[in-house]
């Protein structure tokens, strides 16, 4: 895989070069020595059924793979809340979870015990690599990462997304590096308060989607770990449907190939 773009948001790449060298460049081999293209399957949603995309828990799971065994943790924060404001304000810079739980307690409040959690955290960096839906860039960007660096755990915060190419190519509702990027350009400079490194990730070079260009044994690789009974209910529910002649013909010579593969892989 490559980084094909990155938004520097206050100065937090030029922190990471001279002071954190070493891990950024750790960071950025977990990606580049990934090869994206050995983590496909078979789409079963209905707006992309049949179709070959990346399995984006896969690929995140080969990067936490090589980050964990180079020293990145995932860090959680325990800390308490309560629905009255004022305490909220007494305590919300309290990093002690067990006083604030004290105060809230002593003002005859309800505590409420949560947490924020980032993927990697290691040297004073977090990193979250953001494969799941296209709201939790937010999250991230306002809330953990500011999180954790108004607690003083870190002094910059690195965001993993995949660009639009690689969006495309992917479940739906995944987020995308130029829309994102866009949302907190729009937001002003200043906000996230926090030095935040985005980086847009894709392959490559992007697989292709149709099926039908995979050989039998390619093929029959990418669905072993399909599901297939959730593939043979959205299958007999699409072909029920009215489509065009069109679009019935290409999804009949999608199913066609799977359905052949999946023979082999059952012979």
């Amino acid at each position: 895989m490559r980084i094909a773009y990155q938004y520097n948001h206050l100065n937090a790449r030029e922190y990471l070069l001279v002071n954190k060298n070493v891990q950024f460049t750790e960071l950025q081999n977990s990606i580049t020595t990934l090869d994206a293209n050995n983590y496909l399957k078979i789409s079963l949603d209905k707006a992309k059924f049949g179709i070959v995309i990346y399995s984006q828990g896969k690929i995140n799971s080969a990067i936490q793979k090589y980050l964990r065994a180079r020293g990145w943790a995932e860090s959680k924060v325990y800390y308490y809340v309560t629905s009255d404001e004022p305490t909220t304000r007494e305590i919300v810079h309290i990093l002690d979870k067990d006083q604030q739980k004290q105060i809230i307690e002593s003002r005859g409040h309800v505590s409420h015990s949560t947490y924020n959690q980032v993927d990697f955290q290691k040297d004073r960096i977090a990193v979250e690599v953001q494969f799941g839906k296209y709201f939790s860039v937010a999250y991230d960007l306002h809330v953990k990462h500011t999180f954790f660096y108004s607690r003083n755990d870190i002094d910059v915060g690195i965001e993993v997304i995949p660009t639009k190419a690689m969006e495309e190519s992917m479940d739906t509702g995944v987020p995308w590096f130029e829309n994102e990027v866009t949302n907190v350009i729009r937001e002003g400079r200043t906000n996230p308060p926090v030095p935040i490194l985005v980086l847009g990730i894709e392959p490559d070079a992007i697989a292709s989607k149709e099926p039908t260009d995979y050989s039998d044994e390619e093929l029959a690789v990418i669905l072993k770990s399909m599901d297939a009974a959730k593939y043979d209910t959205q299958k007999n529910k699409l072909l029920r449907e009215n489509l065009s002649p069109d679009k019935r013909a290409i999804l009949e010579r999608r199913i066609c190939k799977i359905d052949h593969c999946l023979a082999m892989i059952r012979e």
